[in-house]
This record gives structure tokens, C-alpha cells and sequence, in this order.
């Protein structure tokens, strides 16, 4: 009965198929749009200013200048995607995470909270407890 169309089990091996594209019958139509970029945090050179030293990647005002360019690229792109939903999640996430850092460096220090928040200019009060 199955004889015929089961090849592989008599020991012939079947061709190997063509690497099939996520949305193979999409394209045709135009609906599918292929991420062309993936996310990637911003290079070291955008804020090598915040840096206290050559090496220096993880003081808190290097991250804090990473995560502002990142929420600056994600409000680009919320300006063209306004309902991109998962985006705007993500953009809550890091302006929270951006917030503990500086309410962080605001316990530590509080001119190297004014400092940093005047060189990013993201600031208009202080942050509150």
C-alpha cells in the first residue's frame, strides 16, 4: 500500500529540500517584510564622553548614555510605528531601567547625577524617592 512513496525506508535517500524563507508564500504578495537589522546596542565611540577611562564599559554613566541612545532610537521609531505595541513595552522597560541607574548615581553622588543628566539632557527636576 505505502510501497511506493516510502523510499527513504528501503534505504534510498531522498533529496535535501531548498532552505524554505519564514513566509515563503507571503513574499509573493508583498506581506512579508524580513527584519533587515537586528538589535544591537550603540557603539562605544556614540558615548565615549561618559567614559571615565580607555576601557571603561560599565560605569553606571556609560550605561545610563547607552540606554539614552536606545530609548532615543526606539522613540524614532515609534514616531513612524505608533502601534507597535511590543516596542512601546520594550521603550518602558529601559526608561525604567535608565531611571534606577540614575536615581543610583544620585544616592552615590549628587554632581555626578547633575553632571550626567545635564550632558544627556534628559532632565528638567531631580528625581524623586
Amino acid at each position: 500500500m505505502f510501497a511506493a512513496s516510502s523510499s527513504a525506508f528501503a534505504g534510498v535517500a531522498l533529496p535535501a529540500a531548498a532552505p524554505r524563507s519564514r513566509c515563503a508564500g507571503a513574499s509573493r504578495q508583498g506581506l512579508c517584510v524580513e527584519a533587515t537589522a537586528k538589535r544591537t546596542r550603540p557603539p562605544l565611540s556614540d558615548v565615549a564622553s561618559f567614559q571615565q577611562h580607555a576601557t571603561d564599559t560599565g560605569s553606571a554613566e556609560v550605561q545610563t548614555a547607552l540606554l539614552s541612545k536606545r530609548i532615543e532610537n526606539l522613540t524614532e521609531h515609534l514616531k513612524v510605528h505608533d502601534t507597535d505595541y511590543a516596542c512601546q513595552r520594550g521603550l518602558r522597560m529601559l526608561l525604567g531601567q535608565r531611571t534606577r541607574l540614575l536615581r543610583y548615581v544620585y544616592d552615590q553622588d549628587k554632581a555626578r547625577y547633575f553632571t550626567l543628566v545635564s550632558n544627556l539632557g534628559i532632565r528638567k527636576k531631580a528625581i524623586s524617592k
